[in-house]
């Protein structure tokens, strides 16, 4: 018999995206939430003593009538993840990035940037 565990990971959003639009409205969630660097660390601080074994951010470069306005008001999330990575010990840090607008070598840079900042937690 092998040894099985459960991986915990745990998404960072701002102030909200489209499967949760009114998230800014909820009172623990400051406003500024989305471009603020150390709510996201802290989410990610209380990720990492809970346990979790990473934090995803999604990338998203677009936006349509059904999504809150804010929506492309936050964070580009290898930027914002390489924050997070020097600001905590060992919980993974992982992100989509677009392939749409980016090239595949600019990817591939700024991923390996990242997994060498975070000491091998990229994803």
């Amino acid at each position: 018999m092998t040894d099985r565990s459960l991986v915990l990971g745990a998404v960072l959003v701002g102030v909200g995206d489209a499967s949760g639009a009114h998230l800014w409205r909820h009172p623990d969630v400051p406003t500024t939430a989305s471009i603020d660097i150390g709510w996201y660390i802290e989410q990610a601080r209380e990720a990492e003593d809970a346990k979790f074994d990473f934090v995803f951010v999604v990338d998203s470069q677009y936006i349509d009538p059904g999504f809150p306005p804010h929506h492309l008001n936050r964070l580009e999330p290898l930027t914002l993840l390489s924050a997070v990575a020097v600001s905590t010990e060992r919980i993974g840090v992982v992100a989509t990035v677009s392939t749409t607008y980016s090239e595949p070598w600019d990817i591939a840079r700024r991923l390996a940037s990242l997994d060498l900042i975070s000491g091998g937690r990229a994803a």
